[in-house]
């Protein structure tokens, strides 16, 4: 299989599994396990953003740096997690997919 980040996910075993393919129960898991862990995830990229615009150098990167603090600072848990989780959105879409089937 070819891994596209977008349709798959990696397991905490190191497998590949494309998202249409996970079980129900280990797709609502692993959702459940990103929305209980993202202020953690997005509170460590916004330390991590303005880390880095202390450090910058010249106007440009600083810019730049602060542009991300903001962007960061202004983002719930859920936008955080379809900005920076590649496979969050198509994981959402899949359980949304088969609660529509299931209601049919």
């Amino acid at each position: 299989m070819i891994h596209d980040p977008l349709k798959t996910w990696a397991t905490k075993d190191g497998r590949t599994v494309a998202i249409k393919d996970m079980t129900d129960s280990h797709l609502e898991n692993t959702v459940r396990m990103l929305r209980r862990k993202a202020p953690v995830m997005l509170e460590r990229a916004l330390w991590q953003a303005m880390s880095f615009a202390d450090s910058c150098g010249g106007d440009g990167a600083v810019d730049a740096a602060e542009a991300m603090v903001s962007q960061l600072e202004e983002m719930d848990t859920e936008e955080f997690l379809h900005a920076e989780v590649p496979a969050y959105a198509e994981m959402v879409k899949e359980i949304n997919k088969r609660a529509t089937r299931a209601e049919t």
